[in-house]
């Protein structure tokens, strides 16, 4: 039998190319002109953007999508040296208002806001509709991704028959799940016991994180989560309920001017630093890397950020996430204080998301040389398309940020490397922290001196948790420094700064 003779590629190609050329022919349709792009394809050919990025991980992620959208628009985008010369700033929504809305960011145009427009903003959950975005009574910023946290375990710790049997024994109860704070302590308390060396994560280090922490857990005694209009009894409303958190709107606008407008020497905070003080003895004295305690296993549990988990190791043999680690829904408290500042007992686990950072933003500078460029910029990458591309990236770690990202989707979560079961608990936990539906959540705090107030907040945190001082004198100390640090502020502006940033003029 003869061996077919094959053709060389060039000469396939050939044949391959005058077939095409003889079906177009047959055909009459005669060969197609080529397209060349002209200027009308490229809206943005003129215009030039500095982007700041921020730091060098959301560089990685963001830079080679914008200049893809640059080469698709005819737009030249480079990455700024500082901030002060970018035309595009990519930040966390907590420092929306050190960047001084108006006069220094331009406010949203209806190209980004407006019915019908690509970004679809009425796709966007409430919270980052309506309030993270806005500075006074505009909107300023463009939502990018949404922010997210879970509690990181140790399953090969309180999973261990032992352990789990011990501690059972001893708390009529399994050590997982973690539903409350208290389960919390009771954990790291068994755990500091059994090994003899603290369990507990120790308090974050960086000041915004500290502050984060202790804002988890008085957000789940400030308020229970309302999902309806205003109560019956003619209590506040909770939309606006929710704007007070750190500080109190109603405050601002209806009480006397000599009364003081920060909250966090309340009951709620106060719970939170008799927590941090109650536990003291189970994590270590110095501050640091709770996610490194966890990796490490001198700590059993600790609340991390959604991007934190990216730094879990993957099993060599099966691919996923070591199954040493599983991740849980934020704990909750028994219950909370009303307004009057009585306790009040919930039958279930009460949970408040609380958005300490507010997710990640973009800004525009009024000095921007090409604004409409940069708005179509943000839009691309905080649209339906982008933001889901955002949360596809553990790298960043950005939790919902549209209503269709916060439903019970475990592939949307599937990126972070679990197994089927563990990625089902993720998408659990991080619905139950976003629970969309809650119009009073708890808001971090943007005001122009967020840096300075987290600072002295931390410090006074930092001497709780570490068993330096007992938590009434850590919250006083904490109400002392916030009040001498606003007496450098004449009241007029800092109320001012207040209410524009939870929205209000």
């Amino acid at each position: 039998m003869q061996a077919k003779k094959r053709l060389p590629v060039g000469r396939v190609a050939a044949v391959v190319l005058a077939g095409l050329l003889g079906l177009t022919a047959g055909c009459g349709c005669g060969p197609k002109p080529v397209v060349v792009p002209t200027v009308a394809d490229k809206p943005h050919a003129a215009a030039g953007l500095k982007v700041w990025y921020g730091d060098e991980k959301l560089a990685e992620v963001f830079s080679p999508r914008a200049r893809a959208w640059g080469y698709r628009t005819g737009a030249v985008i480079t990455a700024a040296a500082s901030p002060a010369e970018a035309d595009v700033l990519l930040v966390p929504a907590y420092r929306l208002g050190t960047f001084d809305p108006p006069a220094g960011l331009r406010p949203v145009p209806a190209t980004v806001v407006g019915e019908g427009s690509n970004f679809q903003w009425g796709g966007l959950l409430a919270v980052y509709q309506s309030r993270l975005a806005h500075w006074g009574g505009e909107r300023y910023a463009v939502p990018l991704s949404g922010e997210g946290y879970v509690l990181l375990y140790r399953a090969d710790v309180l999973g261990e028959p032992a352990f789990a049997d011990a501690f059972k024994q001893k708390h009529a109860r399994p050590p997982l799940p973690v539903r409350t704070w208290a389960d919390l302590a009771d954990l790291g308390q068994f755990a500091t016991d059994r090994t003899g060396k603290p369990a507990l994560p120790p308090l974050p280090a960086d000041p915004h994180a500290a502050v984060a922490a202790l804002g988890h857990i008085a957000a789940c005694y400030d308020r229970p989560p309302l999902t309806g209009g205003p109560k019956a009894d003619g209590g506040p409303d909770p939309y606006f309920r929710g704007l007070s958190f750190f500080v109190d709107m109603d405050v601002l606008r209806n009480g006397p001017a000599d009364r003081w407008e920060g909250r966090v020497g309340g009951p709620a905070f106060g719970e939170a630093f008799r927590w941090f003080e109650s536990t003291a003895k189970w994590r270590p004295a110095q501050p640091g890397d709770p996610t490194a305690a966890v990796l490490s296993g001198s700590a059993v549990a600790a609340v991390v950020p959604l991007g934190e988990l990216n730094r879990l190791p993957k099993d060599s043999t099966t691919g996923s996430i070591d199954a040493r680690f599983g991740v849980g829904p934020v704990p909750g408290s028994d219950g909370y204080f009303d307004d009057a500042g009585n306790r009040q007992k919930t039958t279930g686990v009460n949970r408040i998301p609380h958005y300490p950072g507010g997710g990640l933003v973009g800004v525009v500078r009024q000095s921007a040389a090409s604004p409409d460029a940069a708005w179509a910029l943000l839009g691309e990458l905080g649209g339906p398309i982008g933001s889901t591309a955002t949360l596809d990236t553990p790298a960043v770690g950005g939790g919902p940020l549209r209503t269709e990202q916060a439903g019970e989707q475990p592939r949307l979560w599937q990126q972070y490397g679990f197994d089927a079961k563990r990625t089902a608990d993720l998408a659990k936990a991080v619905r139950e922290y976003t629970a969309p539906n809650t119009l009073n959540p708890a808001l971090g705090l943007r005001t122009p001196d967020v840096d300075a107030v987290h600072a002295l907040l931390a410090k006074a945190l930092t001497k709780v948790a570490s068993g330096q001082v007992t938590a009434a004198a850590g919250q006083a100390e904490a109400v002392n420094g916030w009040k001498e640090l606003d007496a450098k502020t004449p009241r007029d502006k800092r109320a001012a700064d207040r209410k524009r940033a939870a929205g209000l003029e």
